[in-house]
């Protein structure tokens, strides 16, 4: 696509959302001229890029619409939720024409038709009195049911069956039916009909007819057409679109069934010898060379014309024909005929078009640009390491100048790793977008009434974390839809407003990126949750008795784990939380719940504010040397023997009235375990709703490292987070919490 078209993608995107959130907007307040006139604006703009880019059957869906939009802002038609509906219908269908449009620089053959199904829909909510302002859509040949063939399609075949089944000998099976009806306007749009039939390939049959008996000659408007033309031609499709391309609304393009077609022989007839052609056309040639007699020699150009044209076409080489056609040098075209015999004997194929793929999707600077940016970012943190490992190893005195060097690259590298980082934030607000549009839809779709109210739009996080938060976001509130709002009927009767709120929240909190969902549904019970537990034997009789109702309530985030009764099309599986708790997770973040019956539920996610960076703590064990992220780090205790007592056949300690399970990373590493010490160091960690103390040998220095992704024979192994460079040239394995908890 050239630059236009670029840009026409980037801001007909914006504009649908912007569409899509003023329509959710207007339907909750019908009356306020300015979401009317804002929805008017989007449709109105849309319409105007679509015409620039010249995509007609988009600007004729988008024109119908901005009809509709204009009754509404007229006061003749009111903006209820079959308006909205289809308004929104609409959007979606020039959101697909967008991308297709992106992939391949036009519009799918069928848009056309698309179009003009959708755009009728819309115009049948237009008043009766809106029918002199707005124009109807063109009464174009209605189509007729699968397997049909329309009554003027057979006469077209029985009137030319002898060229049809003539062209038919040569393999070629498959018959388009064109009927284009003209709109009476199309003189002054620039269009000439008969011009566009004369461009259509293969054309086989042809018939033209007024749309309305002619009225008197003296009544006749000259400048307004009253043709309906029609044709069948042996081409694709995607051929006859492009040529009616630009008059969509205006055509209909339809393949013919071969139950229709004309019998062919049972044996296909031979193309013609190239030998007899080449007689044929060489006995033209002496026909001209007659000079004796210039008196007939305009009707002798005109027979051998006729005659060479007819015996090229029979034999199949439409092509060499049509140049002779072409050619008014009789003599000459028929010697480049003979000519070509000697290359081409066989009849045309189509030509298939091989333009360019579209190129690859940008943003204002590539991401590939910006990847690599974070990528050397990344690498100046390891040499900064590296650096503060050399100063640190010289020692001595009068190194002041070497230090204070480093403090100044330091401060640099971290300042230009964060500049670096900003390129990559984008603010929440695209994700949020999308959900007043799916709340509305799940809510008529369960017959609940809801409003979203959404805070902290603007809040920013890395693009990685935006573009994964949508995931689990959509889990969040579909079941909250689904499961944590009651009817409105249950609400009444609960003294609460038929009209439910879910707000959705994000908020910045040091390094941390957090996102909140509240309902103010009906809660979760505990009590169900322990049955349903029960049920499904999540856990022993006597562990699930253990629970407080705080950590009873975690087990939703259970694989298959569902409170739904029945399963629906919106939620049920048992899927869904649990996918909310992995994918949040899987960015380095963790996942609360809060519940009280009767008054909702909130459920926090608490991400990092990137994934570029991670803040690690080094700990050693087994004289080996690991990283810890911090985030999964809780605390640090060091205990003496008597602390720690035997529970069945592990290790563990009471810690503020829970107990905590000891694993030693040495073990668990398959390391040699250093012999027992006055006291023991414990590092105790948290993931997925559950707390380990892992035993540690010592506590190294926190840094803030670039995390590799595990590489090569390596790539498949659990429990690492990934790796990193020491300043001193090390390999440091980071662990994955969560793959080696308890």
């Amino acid at each position: 696509m050239n630059e236009l078209q670029q840009q026409f993608v980037t801001e007909a995107r914006e504009l649908v959302r912007q569409a899509t959130d003023d329509l959710i907007s207007l339907e909750r307040d019908s009356t306020s001229a300015a979401h009317i006139d804002r929805v008017f604006r989007a449709f109105h703009t849309l319409k105007g890029s679509a015409g620039v880019v010249e995509l007609p059957a988009m600007t004729l869906l988008l024109h119908a619409a901005e009809d509709l939009l204009t009754a509404v802002r007229g006061g003749s038609v009111a903006a209820n939720g079959e308006i909205v509906d289809l308004s929104l219908a609409c959007l979606d269908q020039v959101s697909r024409w967008v991308d297709d449009f992106e992939e391949a620089a036009a519009l799918p053959a069928d848009a056309g038709e698309a179009a003009r199904s959708m755009a009728e829909r819309l115009r049948t909510f237009l008043p009766a009195d809106n029918a002199a302002v707005v124009a109807p859509a063109p009464k174009v040949t209605a189509p007729v049911a699968k397997g049909e063939t329309a009554d003027w399609v057979v006469r077209l075949l029985d009137r030319s069956r002898d060229k049809i089944a003539e062209h038919l000998r040569s393999g070629t099976t498959t018959l388009h039916s064109i009927a284009y009806e003209p709109i009476p306007g199309c003189f002054f749009n620039g269009d000439d009909p008969l011009e566009l039939m004369r461009q259509v390939p293969g054309l086989l049959a042809f018939h033209i007819e007024p749309r309305e008996p002619f009225p008197p000659l003296a009544e006749l408007d000259p400048y307004a057409c009253n043709l309906r033309l029609q044709a069948i031609a042996a081409s694709e499709r995607d051929d006859i679109f492009k040529i009616f391309r630009m008059v969509p609304d205006q055509v209909r393009i339809a393949t013919v069934p071969e139950s229709a077609l004309p019998s062919a022989p049972v044996s296909a007839k031979p193309a013609q010898d190239a030998s007899l052609i080449h007689i044929v056309l060489e006995a033209q040639l002496e026909l001209l060379r007659v000079t004796d007699k210039p008196e007939g020699l305009a009707g002798r150009i005109g027979a051998a014309r006729r005659t060479a044209l007819n015996a090229l076409r029979s034999g199949g080489l439409t092509s060499i024909a049509d140049a002779v056609e072409r050619n008014d040098a009789v003599s000459d075209a028929i010697e480049q005929a003979l000519a070509g015999l000697t290359t081409s004997t066989a009849p045309d194929t189509p030509r298939t078009d091989t333009g360019d793929r579209p190129a690859e999707r940008m943003l204002r600077v590539s991401e590939d640009k910006i990847e690599a940016l974070v990528n050397l970012a990344g690498e100046l943190i390891v040499a900064k390491n590296a650096l503060a490992h050399s100063v640190k190893a010289t020692g001595g005195t009068g190194d002041a100048a070497l230090r204070r060097d480093q403090d100044a690259i330091d401060r640099l590298v971290i300042e230009l790793h964060g500049s670096i980082l900003q390129l990559r934030m984008i603010s929440v607000a695209q994700v949020f977008r999308s959900f007043p549009r799916l709340i509305r839809d799940v809510a008529r779709q369960l017959n609940k009434t809801v409003n979203l109210v959404t805070q902290g739009e603007n809040t920013e996080a890395d693009k990685t974390i935006v573009d994964r938060l949508f995931e689990p976001m959509v889990h969040l509130v579909r079941n909250a839809v689904d499961h944590g709002i009651e009817t409105p009927e249950q609400r009444s009767a609960a003294g609460k407003p038929e009209q439910a709120t879910i707000t959705i929240a994000a908020s910045r909190a040091g390094d941390r990126f957090h996102v909140d969902v509240h309902d103010d549904g009906r809660g979760i019970d505990p009590s169900a949750i322990r049955r349903r537990a029960a049920d499904k034997q999540l856990l022993p009789a006597d562990e699930l008795a253990a629970l407080t109702d705080e950590h009873v309530i975690d087990l939703i985030f259970a694989a298959g784990f569902s409170t739904a009764e029945t399963i629906s099309d919106v939620s049920g599986r048992g899927i869904g939380m649990d996918v909310v708790r992995t994918a949040v997770e899987r960015m380095g973040g963790r996942v609360t719940l809060a519940s009280k019956v009767g008054a909702g539920t909130s459920v926090r996610l608490d991400m990092p504010m990137t994934i570029s960076m991670s803040r690690i703590m080094v700990v050693q064990a087994g004289g080996q040397s690991f990283g810890i992220s911090m985030d999964a780090v809780s605390e640090t205790v060091r205990l003496s023997p008597d602390r720690i007592n035997r529970i069945k056949n592990n290790e563990g300690f009471v810690l503020r009235d829970q107990v905590v399970p000891v694993v030693s990373l040495a073990e668990l590493m398959r390391l040699p375990v250093n012999p027992a010490a006055a006291s023991r160091l414990f590092l105790i960690a948290e993931s997925g709703g559950r707390t380990a103390a892992f035993e540690i040998d010592a506590i190294g220095e926190r840094l803030e490292v670039v995390l590799k992704p595990m590489q090569g024979l390596l790539s498949g192994a659990r429990g690492y987070a990934g790796t990193t460079l020491l300043g001193n040239g090390q390999v440091l394995l980071v662990l994955d919490v969560k793959e080696i908890m308890p």
